[in-house]
């Protein structure tokens, strides 16, 4: 049997949890999704069977104890997106994988340490929601930092539509935001920007700017400010060349938007003020070299 090659073994993990995703989407009971993972596994991972020992009895507990700990691991739809702990079970009590033996003659005797590690489980789980479904994320438990990290990978992929449709619900309304919302904040503003929406951004900012909401930490490197910066440039060569009202107008609105861009990045306040003088000066190409550098 060959050696199979580390970007096969990467494609069926992400095939696995691909669909493992969309099993929990339909709210399984553990031991559904056991023989689910019972029989779907050797289909579409068979490198994961390839590192146990070849019997049939020992292949059966691996699945039924690896299928467990993949189910506890997962974030639930039917319950706000968070994990499910395992129910604590004493050693005479039936299995919970459904096997009808005692807990301590079956998945009671191997202990396996989390088979995925660290990934971020929930995107595989928001993989199968509709864009409509999407919406309601917002609103659950779901971990911040892991949907920041949904949000990046889909961003990273062009799924940018999927990106605003999972984002934007955390800034409607009208109250303060909460400081744990920085790490979505960038991301909605580059899908914006990849959709060719830019006046949502900028209407974002200038809402934010009227709600006095505290400014964000968001990270140190100004994706956003510079964006933002370089369309208030751009707005005042228009008012220098235009002189009418709508673009006066416009630009007076670009320039608080601005501000509010600039003030999201106070943790760096020399890059900052340094970024801010060369867009009074009209210097666009020093304040890219000031936040590249």
């Amino acid at each position: 049997m060959n050696p199979i090659s580390p970007s096969d073994f990467e494609q069926q993990i992400e095939n696995l949890l691909g669909l493992a995703g969309r099993e929990v989407c339909s709210e399984p009971s553990a031991e559904d999704f056991v023989n689910w993972f019972r029989q779907t596994v050797p289909e579409v991972m068979p490198a994961l069977l390839a590192q146990i020992e070849p019997t049939p009895e020992e292949v059966d507990k691996f699945l039924r104890v690896a299928a467990l700990n993949l189910f506890a691991d997962l974030p639930q739809p039917d319950h706000d997106l968070q994990r499910v702990s395992q129910p604590k079970l004493g050693r005479n009590n039936p299995c919970a994988c459904g096997s009808g033996k005692k807990y301590k003659h079956c998945c009671g005797e191997l202990v396996m340490p989390p088979l995925f590690g660290n990934m971020n489980l929930l995107r595989y789980v928001l993989d199968a929601y509709t864009k409509r479904r999407l919406v309601e994320v917002a609103s659950s438990k779901a971990s911040i930092e892991e949907v920041a990290d949904t949000a990046r990978q889909w961003n990273g992929w062009g799924e940018d539509t999927r990106v605003v449709a999972l984002l934007e619900p955390y800034f409607a309304g009208t109250g303060p935001l909460a400081a744990e919302l920085s790490p979505l904040f960038s991301t909605l503003m580059d899908s914006w920007l990849a959709l060719g929406k830019p006046g949502k951004r900028d209407r974002l900012l200038g809402e934010l700017l009227m709600r006095g909401d505290r400014p964000l930490k968001l990270p140190g490197w100004l994706s956003a400010t510079l964006i933002a910066a370089v369309t208030g440039v751009i707005m005042l060569l228009m008012f220098k060349y235009t002189s009418n009202q709508a673009a006066i107008k416009h630009t007076r609105s670009q320039i608080k938007a601005n501000l509010l861009a600039l003030s999201l990045f106070k943790e760096d306040l020399r890059v900052g003020l340094r970024v801010q003088v060369a867009l009074l000066l009209g210097d666009r190409t020093a304040a890219f070299a000031i936040v590249l550098a």
